[in-house]
């Protein structure tokens, strides 16, 4: 009897063991669940607030560009321009201008890249105007494509190497130049435009000191004139290069390390250097009429120029003629007195030859026998003067007394 109540007691207890250990195992069970669904829900909410986080700053710097632009137009920096058109909720556009072909491919995509990282909403596109000239510029439809797209930012390469290899003059280039900023003002308000010094992609022509001093003198009558223009020639100098480190020794010409330095350059004066973008993209744009009276007075200071070089270059030919048809009088009037001394030399000598001839005559001998004793009998003997008849003949064979 008693160990039937131990076993019951044994039982009793056990059954208490297990029972505390199954709700100790559910208990511990649960908890953990709970911290995993915590844990989850803690992740996702970091990774939220990371991705804001992350984004806050980007609209924050946009912001605070536009905010810079906006205060200091006459002094701002490209890539604040561009950050103040998009935070204006315009997609920016942007447009360059491959002067040297295929070579400057690389603005375009850098302006692309460079607005991948700063998470700018751009539209670049690349005009392409090869081997034109600052005239040829002048005379093609660059004028109506930028008027046509309408572009925020235009990066317009300088046609210096051209116009200095075509033998063009500093000043015809600086006024086509000028002539080209002023039409594209006028045709496209909206469009900023910023002309881009390049250093030469050839070793050889930056090496050459009189289109190195035809750059720069270009550079300095740009500046001059109030127009922006972003210098990469000067900041390129400066760096010192090592040349057979950024060109290509077989072609003289830029290499990838060439390219990539200038782009370094390009993309670094994109935030900081500084321009007057007054004009354009919600702009003064108030420069159309000063512009058309200021091309009006080069356009007329032109034709002066070509009127009275074509003046000059007539009164120059007609003196020419004149001075050649002198030269040509005088020569016939040599040539005249050439001939006169020649034939009066040629009448002398002939004088001079039958006067010896007479001379050699008369001083022949009247008794010279010839060597064979024969001759010729001498000639008859005048008759005395006043004697009127002749002798009567001598029948021997003698004179007459």
């Amino acid at each position: 009897m008693n160990t039937s109540r131990d076993q019951q007691r044994k039982i009793a207890i056990i059954a208490t063991i297990i029972t505390v250990l199954l709700v100790a195992a559910f208990y511990l069970i649960g908890k953990q669940r709970q911290t995993g669904q915590n844990n989850v829900a803690y992740e996702s909410k970091s990774q939220a607030s990371s991705q804001v986080e992350s984004q806050a700053p980007k609209t924050s710097d946009h912001s605070q560009a536009a905010k810079r632009f906006e205060d200091k137009r006459q002094e701002a920096t490209l890539s604040d321009y561009l950050a103040y058109i998009n935070q204006a909720g315009t997609q920016a556009k942007v447009a360059t201008v491959k002067v040297q072909g295929e070579s400057d491919q690389w603005l375009s995509e850098l302006i692309k890249s460079k607005g991948q990282a700063a998470d700018l909403d751009l539209n670049v596109q690349a005009y392409d105007y090869a081997g034109h000239s600052s005239q040829s510029l002048l005379t093609s439809d660059l004028v109506d494509q930028v008027a046509k797209e309408k572009p925020h930012l235009l990066i317009l390469p300088l046609t210096s190497e051209v116009d200095f290899a075509q033998g063009r003059s500093l000043e015809d280039t600086l006024v086509n130049l000028k002539q080209v900023y002023g039409h594209l003002r006028i045709a496209s308000p909206e469009t900023n435009i910023v002309f881009l010094a390049l250093p030469s992609y050839s070793e050889a022509a930056n090496g050459q000191g009189t289109y190195g001093s035809f750059l720069v003198r270009l550079i300095q009558a740009l500046e001059e004139s109030h127009i922006n223009i972003m210098d990469l020639n000067k900041a390129f100098e400066a760096k010192n290069f090592d040349p057979e480190k950024i060109y290509d020794q077989e072609s003289g010409l830029f290499n990838d390390q060439g390219f990539k330095a200038l782009a370094d350059l390009f993309g670094q004066a994109l935030q900081e250097e500084h321009f007057d973008l007054s004009h354009g993209f919600q702009g003064k744009n108030d420069d159309k009429a000063a512009l058309e009276e200021s091309m009006a007075k080069e356009s007329q200071s032109i034709r002066d120029k070509k009127q009275a070089e074509a003046q000059e270059a007539q009164a120059e030919a007609e003196a020419a003629a004149a001075r050649q048809s002198q030269a040509a009088e005088s020569q016939r009037q040599e040539e005249a007195k050439q001939r006169e001394a020649a034939q009066a030399e040629a009448d002398r000598q002939a004088q001079a030859a039958q006067g010896q001839q007479q001379q050699q005559q008369s001083q022949v001998a009247p008794n010279q026998q010839p060597a064979n004793g024969q001759g010729q009998a001498p000639a008859p003997q005048a008759p005395a003067a006043g004697n009127n008849n002749p002798a009567p003949a001598n029948p021997y064979g003698g004179q007459g007394q």
